[in-house]
């Protein structure tokens, strides 16, 4: 396990390489909440979609965005992760990376062509944990935490994302990357 054992806001969950549940195989979830009374709730950051904001949003002009695969929960739902620190109602993550706010101004913001789809991170759905879920799956050694950087999202491949994790955790977890999805192939 990684040195941070405290799951919080920012927190990254990288999944362990042997993870059988689809939703989050080989998977960095970004926590955006995590409330020992209410659970957890988070976005998964490395399973594109194949389609465009601007595809799936009435209202918003030719905008590259890709949509991201955020999590099995209420999949017709749209969340999204931000750069913009003064958009109304944006929940700061941590330092320069922010959660929701209000869209009807951002679609003001994207369709004036003053921001990038790069500042951006649009997710269909979320991933949510009941309380003590998380903690139960702590014991279960399905996790690994790390510290979310913007740059994880917003400079990175996603493809890429859960090894370039695991390589700036360095040590034992540098070697993860290496193994096969299925232990059996070994």
């Amino acid at each position: 396990m990684s040195n941070e054992t405290e799951i919080q806001k920012g927190s990254l969950l990288i999944a362990e390489p042997f993870m059988w549940d689809p939703n989050f195989k080989r998977t960095v979830t970004l926590i955006c909440e995590n409330e020992e009374s209410t659970g957890a709730f988070g976005f998964v950051l490395n399973r594109p979609m194949e389609m465009k904001l601007h595809e799936a949003i009435h209202g918003i002009k030719k905008f590259t965005a890709p949509l991201y695969y955020g999590g099995p929960v209420e999949l017709d739902t749209l969340h999204f992760l931000h750069t913009l620190k003064d958009l109304e109602g944006a929940v700061e993550i941590c330092e320069g990376l922010y959660w929701g706010g209000n869209f009807e101004a951002l679609k003001i913001i994207i369709n004036s062509g003053k921001v990038s789809p790069n500042d951006f991170r649009f997710f269909l759905g979320y991933s949510g944990w009941e309380a003590g879920q998380l903690k139960e799956e702590m014991k279960e050694k399905s996790w690994i935490i790390h510290q979310v950087k913007p740059a994880h999202l917003f400079k990175m491949k996603a493809a890429e994302l859960w090894k370039i994790v695991l390589q700036e955790l360095g040590g034992e977890y540098k070697q993860m990357i290496n193994f096969p999805e299925d232990p059996t192939y070994n």
